[in-house]
């Protein structure tokens, strides 16, 4: 809550959506953009610490092209978790190999996650081209 505080106070949030709005992009490449940045981000930094650090920032943005926080944030979380298991710098990755056999290999482990990475991000495409796949369960309480 502090750093959303900080993000509030000095303007940051605001900039950042003043600068992402500003792209020539449609809405949906916005949202593959944001998507990319955090796969990037969330493979050698922790899932907390990506959604604690980039949710304050990237829910303005979702607002001020209309889009639901709900939904993005379901995104959101599966796609950090994808971004652990993506190789080559996925953090999960090396814990397997800490408990792996001494025969298995990086490698092995690498070629183990694909099947994973791809229908992760089957799932994410869907979620992201169909939103009510999302939002039909919280919508049956709003």
């Amino acid at each position: 809550m502090a750093f959303s505080n900080v993000l509030s106070f000095s303007g940051a949030s605001e900039g950042l959506t003043n600068f992402i709005t500003s792209l020539p992009l449609a809405p949906i490449g916005v949202i593959i953009l944001l998507q990319i940045l955090l796969i990037i981000i969330g493979g050698p930094i922790s899932p907390i610490t990506v959604l604690m650090a980039l949710v304050p920032l990237f829910v303005p943005v979702l607002e001020a092209y209309g889009m639901d926080p709900v939904w993005f944030c379901v995104t959101l979380v599966l796609n950090v978790e994808l971004s652990n298991i993506t190789p080559p710098y996925g953090s999960t990755i090396f814990v397997m190999q800490g408990v792996a056999p001494p025969d298995t290999t990086l490698g092995d482990i690498f070629n183990a996650t694909w099947p994973w990475v791809w229908m992760d991000v089957f799932v994410l495409a869907l979620l992201i081209a169909f939103p009510q796949l999302t939002l039909w369960l919280p919508g049956l309480i709003r």
